[in-house]
């Protein structure tokens, strides 16, 4: 029977293990399912999306043609672009539409003033009163979006 020796690299090491031809089906078999693979995981931070852009080709080549528009370093537009990134998925997230309803409220003297008064026929402090309603308006919203 022949024996084959296999190098496996797991987390840095190295190991030699050694095997018959038959055995070396089953781990090759098992090499292929059992392979590695990095998990992308959603950008957080603007220094996250500065690294994705860099890492992606087609998105450098829009970098380079919009830096040169705008008579600006390729660094400067990839930190712009970025930063507009980050920012319109923050957009999306739930406490910065809420944040955004209570701003519209607070903007708006009648409805300010709605919210008092509940405040004070409730006894509960304003800003408790002001974040259940805009809580309230941000989840019609989002049930009447899902019809």
């Amino acid at each position: 029977m022949k024996k084959n020796w296999i190098l496996i690299a797991s987390l840095g090491f190295i190991f030699a293990c050694s095997s018959s031809d038959s055995e070396n089906q089953s781990v090759d078999q098992n090499a292929n399912t059992n392979q590695t693979q990095t998990v992308k995981k959603e950008p957080e931070t603007v220094e996250d999306y500065i690294a994705v852009i860099k890492a992606d080709l087609k998105w450098m080549e829009i970098i380079k043609e919009k830096a040169e528009k705008r008579g600006i370093s390729i660094d400067e537009m990839i930190k712009m672009d970025a930063e507009w990134t980050y920012n319109e998925k923050i957009k999306k997230t739930p406490e910065y539409q809420i944040e955004e309803i209570k701003n519209a409220i607070k903007a708006d003297a009648a409805w300010m003033s709605e919210i008092e008064k509940k405040a004070e026929k409730t006894q509960t402090p304003v800003d408790v009163v002001l974040l259940n309603d805009a809580e309230f308006i941000y989840n019609k919203r989002l049930k009447e979006s899902l019809k």
